[in-house]
């Protein structure tokens, strides 16, 4: 059984959220639904939980973005080399090569014609 930390005879009903001092009825001060020894305790528990959420928050963000962008960029690779692997596998080296020319050229006139 623990006593307040103020009034050392009175038997402590709950306990501060922040510091954990044993608390009496008289001494509890409730803080959105926390119960605090004092105003000023409670001010300190918010400011910490509010800076250590926006950190967990943004380090969790940037970690999952960057596994992300990680991985697509990964996959993206792989799927262009075997596109070309099977592109020079099937048609070979010349007209592969012969085929992208002509391919991007085809593309560059049909812009231009399509600007004028």
């Amino acid at each position: 059984m623990a006593y307040c930390f103020r009034h050392t005879d009175t038997v402590a009903v709950s306990r501060c959220h922040n510091c954990l001092k044993p608390l009496c009825s008289d001494c509890i001060v409730n803080i959105k639904d926390h119960k605090f020894c004092s105003a000023d305790c409670g001010k300190k528990y918010f400011q910490f939980k509010e800076k250590k959420e926006k950190h967990l928050a943004s380090s969790r963000f940037y970690r999952v973005r960057n596994l992300v962008f990680r991985s697509i960029y990964k996959i993206a690779t792989l799927v262009i080399i075997a596109i070309l692997i099977y592109i020079i596998y099937t048609r070979g080296w010349i007209g592969t090569i012969r085929e992208i020319i002509t391919g991007w050229m085809g593309a560059i006139y049909e812009t231009i014609t399509n600007l004028l």
